[in-house]
């Protein structure tokens, strides 16, 4: 069956205008999970750095154009259990000083209705007085669309442990975890909701690993990832953005 024409899909107001690329055949509501790119990856230098991170939850390889995009997606794929992630997923067009300005947002994650547009960047251009004044515009803009926004610094998610723990987990993303092993895990914790991760077997813990980044199970994302670490069916430790959206029951 050949693949539909890619189509654009543009939400309006009398402020701003989003930009949507999407297969989706004509005359169906934009579904969040079959958009597309809206730009390909720019190549700034040669210095560009570039990478893929595998996404076993959204089926596919998320492309980043930069090494804190790549570090910052990767803590999104662990920590986030978003119903959706997609990179540069729309452009935005909006009037100021009267000119026509264009911006597209490196990300946009959806847990249900709940959306938000996230700028990556290092601290020294964010903190820009220029910088941050636009991007304060652009994110009382996309409030119209009700879009929440979030400018996220290098320093905020280059944080340790939790970037060196998303590292480790996301390999277990494609552990493979039966519903025998399911049920297993699911009696386990419902007798003792608070597990030490050395007292699990090794099967276990490769399942529960991977049932981290489902949502299923929760680590303290403050302190570092070791045998001692504990494991819940419930959020522990310190809850920072994205950790602290909730996530689905094992079943």
């Amino acid at each position: 069956m050949s693949r539909s024409r890619p189509r654009f899909v543009e939400w309006n107001n009398d402020i701003c205008t989003l930009r949507f690329k999407t297969s989706q055949p004509e005359g169906e509501p934009l579904d969040l999970r079959r958009i597309e790119r809206i730009r390909e990856p720019v190549t700034r230098s040669k210095r560009t750095f570039r990478a893929k991170v595998p996404d076993v939850r959204q089926a596919c390889s998320q492309h980043c154009e930069s090494l804190n995009e790549m570090k910052a997606v990767i803590i999104l794929i662990v920590c986030a259990h978003a119903d959706v992630l997609k990179m540069q997923p729309f452009q935005m067009t909006y009037k100021d000083g009267g000119k026509t300005h264009r911006y597209t947002p490196d990300v946009l994650l959806a847990w249900g209705n709940d959306l938000w547009a996230i700028e990556i960047k290092e601290d020294k251009k964010a903190d820009i007085p220029k910088e941050k004044a636009r991007f304060e515009l652009i994110a009382s803009l996309l409030a119209t669309h009700r879009i929440n926004f979030k400018l996220w610094k290098k320093s905020e998610f280059c944080v340790e442990p939790r970037l060196a723990t998303s590292c480790s987990l996301i390999r277990y993303q494609r552990c493979p975890v039966s519903p025998s092993d399911k049920e297993h895990l699911r009696q386990k914790f419902a007798e003792t909701p608070l597990i030490a991760l050395g007292e699990l077997g090794d099967s276990d813990i490769r399942s529960v690993l991977r049932l981290i980044i489902e949502g299923h199970f929760h680590i303290d994302w403050s302190s570092k990832l070791t045998r001692f670490s504990w494991v819940s069916v419930f959020p522990i430790g310190k809850q920072s953005w994205p950790a602290a959206h909730p996530s689905a029951e094992l079943r």
